[in-house]
């Protein structure tokens, strides 16, 4: 008879108090699911519910319940999760800057960031800035192994206004649609390319196809494409790559992943660093063999390259077809959140630069999750909702009534927003008079 596991995580969350204070806590909790991974979700799932912003997951340990010695360090919570399937402790006030935790978390991917300084030839004329960044080329063209560029059609015709691939007959591609549907949407497909360039060719700028010339100096930083590098061939590649492209959830729906966006797999690729059946998928991993070496993501407009890389001494096997499951989505909503957060809290930091000063560093971010919680789903909401929040904290404002009358309001919560922000601006300009 199998045994009874419970897995345990250690988390810090964060949220802010009826004073409007951010404040942490730590939390325990506890299912009994045999997988990591399964204990991970109700977690995400359960922290999402109680609208905590969660800061990270210290420590996960998986007890067996037969073992007295290490059941006995969390009786409460292991008997609750046999019981009732879940648990979790009483939040316990920390300061996180002062609380040390053991991280011992196995990591499946590893992720190192490289700055390229890419605006060091800008005062050169154009004719006269090299093709590509040093640094760059350094990380992108090696002797050892090939380099492929995964890259949106799409995307890149929003940057030259034309669909050029076919011009480009020098560079070896291969579109990851196939038969029929490449023909009729090859202005739109996504595509694999061999970029590889020889010694011979990366000493000599003028053997340096005009592909590589154009992509370095006008696409590198908008989002075209992602860097592949591997020594296996490409249509291999072209293969493995195909299998993503089109996926089913669990119930047997079909959707589209555009994981050829930079942006979309810098999020996805470090939210599963800790789970080994997407790590062992994406790279093509069986035991010591990998298809894919290395995945390079542009980031923060080109300034910066972010390498993914497996880490080989798990033993890791690529099996089963991929479905994409309710963690994937959650990752897919957490992306969409995170770049709608980027884009609200730089608008406020623009705008409000000398306010947002005497604010803690995550205090945005703290109203950003808040606002989510009240049912905010847009940018402009969310702008609103973190002004009004950020001058009720300046000026000392109770907005509990304010919010009572709104959430009474039949009508969206773009339009209740908005007329949040007003009212907080009629109250400031009445109280500075």
């Amino acid at each position: 008879m199998r045994q009874q596991m419970t897995w345990i995580s250690r988390c810090v969350v964060g949220r802010t108090s009826n004073k409007g204070n951010l404040e942490y806590y730590q939390l325990d909790i506890a299912t009994n699911h045999d997988e990591q991974i399964q204990h991970h979700n109700k977690l995400h799932d359960f922290i999402l519910q109680e609208n905590f912003y969660l800061k990270s997951i210290e420590k996960s340990e998986r007890i067996n319940n037969s073992n007295l010695d290490t059941v006995s360090q969390y009786p409460h919570l292991t008997e609750e999760s046999i019981s009732k399937g879940f648990a979790r402790s009483e939040l316990t006030a920390i300061n996180v800057l002062a609380t040390p935790f053991e991280n011992n978390r196995p990591q499946y991917l590893s992720i190192s960031s490289q700055p390229l300084n890419c605006n060091a030839s800008y005062d050169k004329p154009i004719w006269a800035r090299p093709w590509i960044n040093e640094p760059l080329k350094s990380l992108l063209f090696r002797s050892d192994i090939n380099t492929y560029l995964l890259l949106d059609a799409t995307t890149r015709t929003k940057v030259t206004g034309v669909f050029d691939l076919e011009i480009h007959d020098e560079i070896k591609q291969q579109s990851l649609y196939s038969g029929e549907l490449a023909n009729r949407f090859k202005k739109n497909a996504p595509y694999l390319l061999n970029i590889s360039l020889s010694p011979q060719q990366l000493m000599d700028p003028d053997n340096i196809p005009q592909f590589h010339k154009d992509f370095f100096s006008n696409h590198w930083g908008q989002s075209t494409g992602l860097i592949v590098q591997s020594k296996s061939d490409l249509i291999t590649l072209t293969r493995h790559f195909k299998k993503f492209i089109k996926i089913q959830n669990e119930n047997k729906k079909w959707h589209y992943f555009r994981f050829t966006d930079p942006r979309v797999m810098n999020h996805y690729l470090q939210s599963i660093t800790q789970w080994p059946q997407r790590v062992a998928k994406w790279f093509g991993i069986n035991g010591d063999e990998r298809l894919v070496d290395r995945i390079i993501c542009e980031d923060k407009s080109g300034s910066q390259a972010n390498i993914f890389e497996p880490v080989m001494q798990h033993t890791l096997k690529n099996t089963g077809a991929m479905s994409l499951t309710n963690r994937d989505f959650e990752i897919f909503r957490n992306y969409r959140r995170e770049y709608n957060k980027k884009l609200v809290i730089d608008e406020l930091n623009q705008d409000f630069a000398d306010k947002i000063k005497e604010l803690h560093p995550e205090q945005l971010g703290i109203w950003y999750e808040e606002g989510i919680g009240k049912g905010y789903t847009t940018a402009r909401g969310l702008y609103d909702y973190c002004y009004a929040q950020m001058m009720a904290a300046t000026y000392g404002l109770d907005l509990s009534e304010i919010e009572q009358y709104l959430e009474e309001q039949p009508t969206s919560h773009l339009e209740k927003s908005s007329l949040l922000q007003k009212t907080i601006k009629q109250t400031i300009e009445t109280l500075i008079k």
